[in-house]
């Protein structure tokens, strides 16, 4: 077997937008018109019914507890060994661009128009008076909360006591990717934006470029974004 990429056949020709894996190595992927697709880790993909036939956006994982998040606030939960889900009511009316769970079990929501929910319970929610009223993007759990990007360049950490802008404003741009890894973030976007936080905060590095970043993943080695048109960028951490 040679290293490299190689084409799955996901039996369908739907956007596919999403994606967790599971301890077990199993991966559960989201994508347009209610797509739900189960790919194990010898490779098979099934496809599972959900009661929706909306565009789903993401997916977030708790053990074998998922929550979907999907076009105009469409939100599905359920547990992925029974293959069981229902609609749940949680107040989000636009896109649900993100969804994740934090250190403490809570459950978050972010999309449009500022959209940000906590939920402690799993049943109600509370809405989270995010900072800025553009298109929150993605989330990432960071210890009892999260770190949230949006547009305009939002970075936001927020937790049960509230949000705060982590950096200020940029207006014409967009953050769309948010990655942690122990007490390292990335936060990547447009115009080839690329900010690190750690114990010392925030810090913007130059990517040299001005390419559309979508999404960002690190380790101890270092980060890699990918984006529109081919772009990929990597990081290399030096000791």
């Amino acid at each position: 077997t040679e290293q490299g990429w190689t084409a799955v056949a996901s039996g369908t020709q739907e956007d596919l937008n999403d994606l967790i894996v599971q301890d077990s190595g199993d991966v559960h992927i989201v994508g347009t018109a209610g797509t739900l697709l189960h790919v194990t880790d010898q490779g098979e993909v099934s496809s599972i019914a959900v009661p929706a036939v909306s565009d789903l956006l993401s997916i977030g994982l708790d053990g074998s507890s998922v929550v979907m998040g999907g076009k105009g606030g469409t939100v599905l939960r359920g547990d992925l060994e029974t293959e069981t889900f229902s609609f749940w009511n949680t107040g989000m009316a636009w896109d649900v661009n993100s969804v994740v769970v934090d250190g403490s079990g809570a459950w978050w929501l972010a999309g449009g128009f500022g959209s940000l929910r906590r939920s402690t319970d799993g049943e109600t929610t509370e809405v989270v008076n995010a900072p800025v009223s553009g298109s929150l993007n993605d989330l990432v759990a960071a210890g009892e909360g999260v770190v949230v990007v949006g547009d305009n360049g939002a970075v936001i950490e927020a937790n049960g006591d509230g949000a705060a802008l982590a950096t200020s404003e940029k207006p014409a741009s967009f953050m769309y990717g948010v990655h942690a890894h122990g007490e390292t973030l990335w936060a990547v976007g447009y115009p080839g934006i690329a900010l690190m936080r750690d114990a010392q905060g925030w810090t913007e590095t130059d990517t040299e470029s001005k390419v559309w970043l979508e999404t960002v993943w690190s380790d101890d080695m270092g980060a890699i974004a990918a984006g529109r048109s081919g772009n990929l960028l990597e990081w290399t951490e030096v000791p």
